[in-house]
């Protein structure tokens, strides 16, 4: 009977594994297409797209019901990005660091979970916290859009996130026993953290030699090692951070629009989590 549940878990996940590579696939591909060829104006078109998206399934883990609600939240903040973007100038470095310090603070409270948890039923606490977690990125990525490296630093925070992620999957699903933050994620392990940073450290390595060879853009030999230990990192934290909003709302996935994936905000909180670390490393290192 065991054996046969077994085969039939296997079978059950086969196509859902395929979803998911399917999906990447497709996301990929439209972030390569965005990267080379969409001029300023389309980029920023299809970036804030996404950031809305994600604002939109950020309102559902604040607790708010309404659709109307959700959806005039989800048009005040994007507004309020748009404005900070056109009417703010040379706030990038800093707005970085204070995203860092976000992020280390998100930590500590995932680190401290279920304490607090009472904070986590504030709508409008939570509401503002969607600023800081999804605004760095957004508006560290159109700043460096005019930069000579920027095709290369924004499929490389992609590329190296998306190999943690990766690693951490297969590492944790075939190796995992050691749990990591089981009163968040009782899935994540250990495991999967170790095999995300070795992944995360190749694609790293292989991504700045290919950049060298044809840009003399690369990262020195420290920063191989750092980078992407930063990276997983950051994304990690990202990762927990949702999933502890979405345990406390008693919440699978963000949103259902990405097959396999779940919502946006499933598919980037490890980037909006890594991108402040990262830029920062792109300034510093290369």
């Amino acid at each position: 009977a065991s054996l046969w549940k077994g085969q039939r878990a296997v079978r059950v996940l086969k196509p859902m594994l395929q979803q998911r590579i399917l999906t990447a696939f497709f996301l990929f591909l439209f972030l390569f297409i965005a990267a080379f060829y969409f001029n300023e104006l389309l980029f920023f078109l299809f970036l804030t797209a996404i950031t809305t998206l994600a604002i939109w399934e950020w309102s559902q883990l604040t607790g708010i019901a309404s659709p109307a609600a959700r959806a005039a939240y989800s048009v005040i903040v994007i507004g309020l990005f748009v404005l900070a973007y056109f009417f703010l100038s040379n706030i990038l470095p800093v707005l970085l660091l204070l995203s860092l310090c976000f992020w280390v603070l998100a930590f500590i409270l995932i680190l401290l979970y279920p304490a607090f948890s009472s904070v986590w039923d504030k709508k409008t606490l939570l509401a503002l916290i969607g600023l800081p977690v999804l605004f760095p990125c957004w508006y560290g990525l159109l700043s460096l859009r005019e930069e000579a490296d920027f095709i290369y630093v924004f499929i490389g925070l992609f590329l190296l996130v998306g190999a943690a992620d990766t690693g951490a999957y297969f590492a944790g699903k075939y190796l995992g026993k050691h749990k990591l933050a089981v009163r968040v994620s009782p899935n994540k392990t250990w495991e999967g953290v170790a095999g995300g940073m070795l992944c995360c450290i190749a694609v790293t390595y292989l991504y700045s030699l290919i950049q060298s060879e044809q840009n003399e853009i690369g990262f020195s030999l420290p920063a191989l090692i750092l980078v992407p230990f930063l990276v997983t990192s950051f994304s990690i934290i990202g990762d927990l951070f949702e999933s502890m909003l979405k345990r406390n709302r008693n919440l699978k996935d963000s949103g259902n629009l990405l097959p396999g994936h779940g919502g946006i905000l499933d598919r980037i909180d490890g980037v909006v989590a890594a991108a402040p670390v990262y830029l920062l490393s792109m300034q510093i290192f290369v």
